[in-house]
């Protein structure tokens, strides 16, 4: 419509249609800042229905009963390492080296804690607290375990790929 008039019997057609239906005002469904879509009352109430509550798909669904469900293909060593066991342990480690890199001496800053033997090798001794030690990240990174520079998990990631 650009550069073009609406015809008279348009113009009045759109002004008593407005008069029936006026536009949301600021704070209402459908206003958007920039523009102004207009919603009927009644799709307003649909809109905020099928937010809430059980009408929402995602509502109150875990597990198996979740939409998004895979069949629990969480990884072992995922699973693990959000364990509330894991965090504790993780916690304990800092806590018994005072939140300082037991390698340069620095306190505080980006801290890991880094097990001595491999996570993966030695499964007996993942909350161990004599197989924990806090490292920062710079020494965390020159450590011989760091990542995949342990043959075991090199195996692994190659086998995976």
């Amino acid at each position: 419509m650009t550069g073009k008039k609406h015809s008279e019997e348009t113009k009045k057609k759109l002004s008593a249609y407005i008069k029936l239906n006026p536009p949301p005002r600021w704070g209402e469904c459908g206003y958007k800042k920039g523009s102004i879509p207009y919603f009927s009352p009644e799709h307003c109430r649909k809109i905020s229905e099928s937010k809430i509550g059980s009408n929402n798909a995602m509502w109150g669904k875990k597990g198996a009963s979740a939409p998004n469900w895979r069949g629990g293909i969480t990884p072992l060593n995922r699973h693990i390492r959000g364990s509330f066991e894991y965090r504790q342990w993780r916690k304990s480690v800092f806590e018994r080296d005072n939140y300082i890199c037991q390698l340069c001496g620095v306190k505080g800053g980006q801290l890991n804690v880094d097990h001595i033997k491999p996570f993966a090798d030695y499964p007996e001794l993942r909350f161990s607290l004599l197989n924990g030690r806090t490292l920062c990240r710079v020494c965390h990174e020159k450590t011989p375990t760091f990542k995949a520079r342990w043959p075991s998990q090199k195996s692994h990631i190659l086998l995976s790929q």
